[in-house]
């Protein structure tokens, strides 16, 4: 819970500046290409792992948190060297009270609503991958198999990082759409998987390939919220619109663990239509977005 409330008020903060350091056109790219060059050192990690250089054990994991820690201190530190553009940093407000004060923009501002339920149905790109790695090994939860599933999700967002990057540049609401028709189909796919040929995707090699095209979705889903939240808010409202869209959607991530409780209930075919239907909502409320990178 300390670690989700630190992280969203990174997310707040990070789009506030990004905005004010980093040209409208470049945001996506900037943002993509970070994420392509984190996700080459996690390649490198699963490599490992799969490979056995690196054996699974609590130490193993341990230690990754500590790197992981240290990281997360060196970047603070880096964050402080930026210079924010003259002119916009004033008007600051406490973005936590600002987000519980403030959901009636949700009301007031219908693309704001908007996005916010667009995200909110797309919170099922970010939960499905656990559920992936338990159809390996006839559905029982191993380590075995997160090797090769942290090579797959590696490699899909190294790719998907530079390149949805620069697509949500030129359009973030096609990426937000173009994703989530992506993850409707792949979630259609594994439902149909799980019903039709369960032992097959039992394999961890189907599953893998199932993740990378899962979390290659994912990456356009993720790049193409950020990028367009930042675009669709000046300096002023940016921070304060963060803040609400993590307010709302972090209570929905909440609600989502009852995904859990569903999947014993329904089977996990059964599920992945569940997450398949919330996609594909996603594409419709998606479609009414404005086109914020538009200068006019």
């Amino acid at each position: 819970a300390v670690f989700a409330v630190a992280r969203s008020a990174a997310s707040v903060s990070y789009k506030d500046v990004l905005g004010k350091t980093v040209s409208k056109a470049r945001r996506g790219t900037v943002t993509g290409t970070a994420t392509s060059l984190a996700a080459a050192i996690i390649l490198l990690l699963g490599a490992c792992l799969a490979a056995g250089v690196i054996p699974l054990e609590t130490t193993t994991i341990a230690v990754g948190l500590l790197i992981g820690g240290g990281l997360w201190l060196a970047a603070g530190v880096l964050f402080l060297r930026l210079v924010e553009a003259d002119g916009a940093t004033g008007g600051g407000v406490d973005g936590v009270a600002a987000a519980l004060s403030n959901l009636g923009l949700l009301r007031k501002d219908p693309q704001l609503g908007r996005f916010v339920m667009t995200r909110s149905l797309l919170t099922v790109t970010a939960v499905a991958p656990p559920y992936l790695l338990t159809m390996t090994s006839s559905g029982e939860r191993n380590l075995g198999s997160l090797g090769p599933f942290v090579v797959a999700s590696s490699i899909a967002t190294i790719v998907g990082g530079r390149l949805w990057g620069r697509l949500s540049d030129r359009s973030s609401r096609r990426v937000l759409i173009g994703s989530a028709g992506a993850s409707t189909g792949l979630f259609l796919l594994a439902a149909l998987g799980i019903l039709a040929s369960p032992e097959l995707m039992t394999e961890a090699w189907a599953a893998s390939i199932l993740l990378f095209l899962v979390v290659l979705a994912y990456q356009g889903v993720r790049l193409g919220r950020s990028t367009h939240l930042v675009d669709m808010a000046d300096e002023h409202d940016r921070a304060v619109y963060t803040a609400v869209s993590n307010t709302v959607v972090g209570l929905v991530i909440l609600a989502a663990g009852a995904f859990g409780a569903l999947s014993e209930a329904i089977g996990l075919g059964a599920l992945f239509l569940v997450f398949a239907g919330a996609s594909a909502l996603a594409v419709v409320v998606g479609w009414g977005l404005d086109e914020v990178q538009s200068e006019d």
